[in-house]
This record gives C-alpha cells, sequence and structure tokens, in this order.
C-alpha cells in the first residue's frame, strides 16, 4: 500500500474536539490529536470511530479509550503497521497517567499527532519509545 498524501493534515490547527471542521478566517482544518487520527485513517481508507469526548478531558479519553479497546474492533500489535493507532502516555488533571494522546503511524519509523503548542508534526517513533503504552490496529466493524 502507497502511503498517502499527508500534505493537507500538516496545515491543521489545533483545536479541542475537532474533527476537521474548517477555521472560517484561516481556511485550516482544525483537528484534536483523535480527530487528526480519523482524518489520517480516513486517508487509508479506513473509517474509525470518534471517541466523543475531546482530548484536553485526558482522564475521560483513558476512560473512554479503555472501554473502545475492549470491543473485538480492535487488536493489539507487537509491532506498528501503517495505520495504526499509537497510544500515548500523557499526565491527566492531578498528575495521574492517562492513555490520553493519540497518533497515526505512518511508516519509516514514523507517526503523526498534533499538539496544542506545536501543531500537526511528524515524530520518530523511537524519541516516544518511553511514552507509547499501546499500539492498536482497526480491526473492522462498523465505526
Amino acid at each position: 500500500m502507497s502511503s498517502p498524501d499527508f500534505s493537507r493534515l500538516f496545515t491543521a490547527l489545533f483545536r479541542d474536539d475537532g474533527r476537521g471542521e474548517i477555521d472560517p478566517v484561516t481556511r485550516c482544518p482544525l483537528y484534536d490529536c483523535w480527530g487528526l487520527v480519523m482524518a489520517a485513517h480516513r486517508l487509508y481508507g479506513v473509517e474509525l470511530p470518534d471517541l466523543g469526548v475531546g482530548c484536553t478531558r485526558s482522564a475521560a479519553v483513558h476512560e473512554v479509550w479503555a472501554r473502545e479497546t475492549r470491543s473485538p474492533r480492535w487488536r493489539t500489535l507487537d509491532a506498528p503497521e501503517a495505520p495504526c493507532v499509537v497510544v500515548l502516555r500523557g499526565m491527566a488533571p492531578g498528575a495521574a497517567w492517562a492513555r490520553s494522546h493519540f497518533g497515526t503511524y505512518v511508516g519509516g519509523g514514523d507517526f503523526i499527532h498534533i499538539t496544542r503548542r506545536r501543531g500537526v508534526q511528524s515524530t520518530s517513533l523511537a524519541e516516544f519509545a518511553g511514552k507509547v503504552e499501546e499500539i492498536k490496529a482497526w480491526a473492522g466493524g462498523r465505526p
């Protein structure tokens, strides 16, 4: 499978609970980390479910993700394959660690993700090795 053209995603701006809406001023798409994961997977022809919670609510994201991935629609990978979801540890309010930041593995050892401060980035998975909690692939089914 050839790699999709992610260039449009790299113009995106961060917005909590953003799912690709277009900013009326900049004309750029708006995403939070899960919204960007959904958009990147869509470029591979994979429709993922919306977690339905903005990524700044770390504890809630952690809980929703835990429920979602108990479904047989997801499979755990020992090694990343494009596309798959890279689940990273983030800080939840109260300084608890939570599975609350997501990116999409795109091959070549890299994943793309978005943060409020830096926007969309392509990052080496090796740089985040200590924060990767799990790697999940969509096994199918209706989102």
